[in-house]
């Protein structure tokens, strides 16, 4: 093994993190050729296949995930020095990943109360519609609607909400009367893609309950499937904290149609005492506690 170039370590970092030659190249703001150049000279110092390539996307080999945790050990010690200033702030950046409504509804509008109590911790809050990986260090922390199963990652629940079909005064108005599930049956309804895994219990769930019941929208996005409903497209099964907001909502056979939805905190261990990270979990503890209706009550819908 040769002598290792240190800023090599960083585009060993990007690519764990963005697979995608393009995307890490842009995250460290140099261009790919250089990317893939750093990597080659990183390899043949180490004498080890780090990735291997599959078209435009790079996948971390067993060597390469072994010396990448041992790079992460280095950089969490170094951001540990770094992150708290010499008054005992936390600082740094942390990166949130969370379901696209629960961010645009409630982290979005909280997150400005972080800043104020920690000014010197940037927030990245990544919301697409699906929810970044933390097993894949996209984010160190993530609010996920599924507990994970493997990895070296610290879960715990923070919170439940349901799942209730939707629909509008407008167009219960416009179509026959809905008194049991079976009367769903010919009814405009909104779905969700397969395969998101984000929404695929209650796209499941839908499809069970009212079987030829077919979504004539479907989309990936709550934001959507809301904005429908809203215009009397049709129904939906959207989050309480979500549908409750549609004006003129209806919730339709909330006793046979109803999900219950966990939240689950989950953070990276590599992360997980750092002082940033731990801010963050303190903020968001005291904030959850204090808006616990925001995701409704037990029996929502039943009113």
């Amino acid at each position: 093994m040769s002598a290792i170039v240190w800023d090599d370590l960083r585009i060993l970092l990007a690519l764990a993190r963005n697979p995608s030659l393009r995307a890490a190249a842009t995250s460290l703001n140099i261009d790919p050729t250089t990317v893939t150049r750093r990597l080659a000279r990183l390899s043949e110092s180490l004498d080890a296949t780090l990735f291997e390539r599959r078209g435009s996307y790079y996948y971390l080999t067993e060597r390469g995930t072994e010396f990448l945790q041992v790079v992460e050990r280095a950089e969490a010690a170094i951001l540990e020095g770094l992150e708290t200033s010499t008054d005992g702030q936390p600082s740094g950046l942390i990166r949130i990943g969370a379901p696209e409504a629960l961010s645009t509804l409630f982290l979005a509008p909280m997150l400005s109360r972080f800043r104020e109590a920690y000014p010197r911790v940037q927030v990245d809050l990544i919301s697409p519609s699906w929810v970044p990986d933390p097993l894949k260090r996209e984010v160190d922390a993530a609010i996920l609607i599924e507990r994970p199963v493997r990895g070296a990652l610290n879960a715990r629940k923070i919170a439940e909400s349901s799942l209730l079909l939707y629909a509008t005064d407008e167009y219960l108005d416009r179509h026959p009367p809905i008194r049991t599930p079976e009367d769903l049956q010919g009814h405009e309804c909104v779905g969700y893609v397969s395969g998101n895994p984000a929404n695929i219990q209650a796209l499941e769930f839908t499809f069970n309950a009212v079987p030829g019941l077919i979504p004539g929208i479907r989309t990936t996005s709550i934001a959507v499937q809301a904005a429908l409903v809203s215009e009397g497209r049709g129904l939906a099964m959207l989050p309480y904290y979500v549908g409750s907001r549609i004006p003129g909502h209806r919730v339709i056979c909330p006793e046979q149609i109803r999900i219950r939805q966990s939240f689950w905190l989950v953070v990276r261990q590599d992360v997980r005492q750092s002082a940033r990270v731990t801010a963050f979990i303190k903020w968001l503890d005291a904030t959850m506690r204090k808006h616990r209706s925001f995701f409704g009550p037990a029996d929502a819908g039943l009113e």
